[in-house]
């Protein structure tokens, strides 16, 4: 694609991108868009500056996503941020875009006070006098980022591949869906045999487990 809209670059962000995640490197969202068959596959990152800078750059907010030049871990605060009004917008390692939702949230929220003896405490006041004015509350700061997942199931012997054919669909596609996903899938057998074991069986299975390239497997004697 030459040209990337700003109501499409949000829609691929809330389908796929955003999660639980409160913004994304734009660095990294260009990394997205080149190596996910999932994505639109956009000529070069100049389509993706040019789809962000178009829509923080008119004079409404932008619903889709917010842009700041960095997030400041230190005071849990973005620098830069916008949804509207204009500005360069670079695609690099420190600007991030912002949830609209977090964006909303922070680019209305007071800057910290700094120096004096208020330097670094969590509440500011609108007014003057001492113990009067309105008292802004310091933002709180985006949820954790879900980051991990396992299960574990067990499956009959009987239907073992609609069971997981059903757990493929309904599970581990999902999971592959995310941006940057590493999925992992294994399967384990445990088999206790009363009556034993014969000969032939052991070398069908032994020999089938290497040509599958099972990683370890193996028959246990008394």
């Amino acid at each position: 694609m030459t040209e990337l809209g700003p109501g499409r670059l949000g829609h691929e962000l809330k389908r796929v991108l955003w999660q639980e995640q409160p913004h994304l490197g734009t660095k990294k969202l260009w990394e997205y868009f080149a190596s996910y068959p999932y994505l639109p596959r956009l000529r070069d990152a100049r389509v993706l500056q040019d789809a962000i800078g178009r829509g923080v750059g008119g004079t409404v907010p932008c619903e889709d996503f917010g842009y700041a030049e960095r997030y400041d871990e230190e005071q849990k605060r973005y620098v830069g941020l916008r949804t509207s009004g204009g500005g360069a917008v670079v695609i690099d390692a420190m600007s991030v875009v912002v949830r609209p939702d977090v964006a909303k949230l922070h680019e209305y929220t007071p800057e910290p006070v700094g120096g004096g003896s208020g330097a670094g405490t969590d509440r500011q006041t609108d007014g003057g006098d001492e113990g009067g004015g309105h008292v802004a509350e310091a933002p709180k700061p985006p949820a954790p980022v879900v980051r991990r997942f396992h299960g574990a199931v067990e499956l009959r012997p009987d239907r073992v591949g609609r069971d997981a054919g059903q757990i493929a669909e309904e599970v581990i596609q999902h999971l592959q869906a995310l941006a940057g996903s590493d999925v992992q899938v294994t399967l384990e057998i445990a088999a206790d045999l009363p009556a034993g074991a014969d000969p032939d069986t052991i070398r069908t299975v032994n020999e089938n487990c290497r040509t599958l390239k099972f990683k370890s497997s193996g028959f246990e004697r008394e």
